[in-house]
């Protein structure tokens, strides 16, 4: 069993290392994606006050270490992005549009290469 898990795992990150464009998230739906060393599952919820509030749990594949929680509040029209732990270069946005929220894990040359671009 823990060879087709890992196969599984293999293939997956094959096909989906990271988020190639941004997922439309569903409240209260689980949206897993990987990095090079870790794994990760990400969702939200909506407040009473109008407000999403979006949960990222990180861990490392191997299993060493605790895993890490982020947690971010945003309101309509907000962004938040962060450089993800194992390596500087992965950054994962979550952004709301309107009532939409969504995630984009990228890499940061990439990000820096699109924004050079609209300059």
């Amino acid at each position: 069993m823990r060879t087709m898990n890992t196969l599984a795992a293999v293939l997956l990150t094959a096909v989906l290392p990271v988020v190639a464009s941004a997922v439309d998230m569903k409240p209260m739906h689980a949206y897993t994606f990987e990095t090079a060393e870790q794994r990760a599952v990400v969702y939200y919820t909506e407040e009473a006050n109008g407000q999403y509030e979006v949960v990222t749990t990180m861990a490392r594949k191997d299993g060493s270490g605790s895993p890490m929680r982020y947690i971010v509040v945003l309101s309509e029209d907000e962004h938040h992005n962060w450089s993800l732990a194992d390596t500087q270069r992965t950054v994962l946005e979550i952004s709301c549009s309107g009532s939409l929220v969504s995630f984009e894990v990228s890499d940061s040359e990439q990000v820096v290469a699109a924004l050079e671009s609209q300059q």
